[in-house]
């Protein structure tokens, strides 16, 4: 569901959302009990550039012997319940799409999040919803505490409304455009302290010596993914000149692009179709591979975090955001734009595309990303 959407979606639905919230029962929040409400329903990718900085709070003196309650989007449970389980004391996963659509859900939500009692709630993400924001409106919490953020994903009049269930709004330096160093402003601003957080995540590491590279055909919406026959010449080029396999991967919902993808290939045998995998088996490819080549989507900000050297596509879509990634973050993420990009500073790329771009992703030929792996795999 794109942006415009859910906002609509969110709008219409508002006299709903408030008739529910009226009904929840909320118990005194007098008494204060050492527990962080902690709320985070983005992507996968979002996830990735925002989990370091849980631990963050566990490490801190102030916070190490509060317990967390970690609301988060089922997209990435497993992954979390893995890797955040030190930190995390209880998981509520919300469907994003259900908890908008689907009252009954919504308000089983609300009641289970409302029985408890905690010291504090927390909103770190910069892109609020009106429908999120409500989970902060009904947590029993002394201090609500969230980003101020900005008007991407909440119409101004509903963020002028859902400003009001907080104690507390911390505004970003105005300086910082990608998201991971967005996490880093607010979370030093919430600790009161500088942070030294560096994206990461832990793979499996492999002692086979299979030479492989990743290919992610897949992305959250149509312009974000370039052409299967184009990542098929790219993939040709690895096969025939690399002496390297080619292993796909994304949902399940990717596999009939990886099947188009060896379909055009003239070296079918030298590609694996691995869509469907587990995020965890993912993250261990990821990591162990000799380059990434995907589309501006969640396995490209695994790979940074893994740090494996990357290929990302991208139509310009939310730039700066998302990418280019900082040298100080990431060094290996390369970034390849259609040419319209090109010869442009980046602060008239940020003001042109840091909402949306319309440029077709296909514009960029295959032949200049096989120069590009040409230079990197030598």
């Amino acid at each position: 569901m794109g942006i415009n959407k859910s906002r609509l979606l969110s709008t219409i639905l508002s006299p709903v959302y408030i008739f529910i919230d009226r009904k929840i029962n909320k118990k005194d929040i007098s008494k204060k009990n050492k527990k962080i409400l902690l709320i985070f329903l983005g992507y996968i990718g979002d996830y990735v550039l925002f989990r370091n900085y849980i631990e963050e709070i566990k490490k801190d003196l102030k916070y190490k012997n509060y317990s967390i309650t970690f609301c988060g989007n089922p997209l990435w449970k497993k992954l979390s319940e893995s890797l955040d389980k030190k930190y995390v004391d209880e998981f509520i996963w919300i469907d994003r799409q259900k908890f908008l659509m689907n009252p009954i859900y919504r308000s089983h939500i609300l009641k289970k999040i409302s029985k408890e009692s905690f010291e504090i709630t927390l909103m770190p993400n910069h892109g609020r919803s009106f429908s999120a924001d409500s989970i902060v409106k009904i947590s029993n919490s002394i201090n609500k505490i969230g980003n101020n953020g900005s008007s991407i994903d909440i119409f101004s009049w509903q963020k002028k409304i859902s400003d009001k269930y907080y104690t507390k709004l911390i505004s970003l330096r105005k300086d910082i455009q990608f998201e991971f160093l967005k996490n880093k402003d607010f979370f030093e601003k919430f600790l009161n302290k500088n942070l030294s957080t560096k994206l990461s995540i832990p793979f499996k590491e492999t002692s086979f010596n299979e030479g492989y590279v990743v290919f992610v055909p897949g992305g959250g919406a149509n312009f974000k993914r370039w052409a299967p026959k184009n990542f098929a010449k790219v993939a040709d080029f690895i096969i025939q000149n690399k002496n390297l396999k080619v292993k796909i991967l994304g949902s399940k919902n990717d596999s009939k692009l990886a099947e188009e993808i060896i379909s055009h290939s003239n070296n079918p045998e030298g590609i694996e179709n691995l869509t469907g995998n587990t995020l965890l088996n993912s993250i261990d490819l990821i990591g162990n591979s000799k380059l990434l080549v995907s589309n501006d989507t969640g396995p490209s900000h695994i790979a940074a975090a893994t740090d494996t050297l990357t290929l990302c596509l991208s139509n310009g879509n939310q730039f700066g955001r998302f990418y280019p990634y900082p040298k100080k973050v990431s060094k290996r993420i390369i970034h390849i734009f259609p040419s319209e990009l090109e010869n442009k500073t980046f602060e008239e790329l940020v003001k042109k595309y840091s909402s949306v771009s319309h440029i077709n992703i296909n514009s960029i030929l295959p032949e200049k990303v096989i120069e590009k792996i040409n230079v990197l795999l030598g």
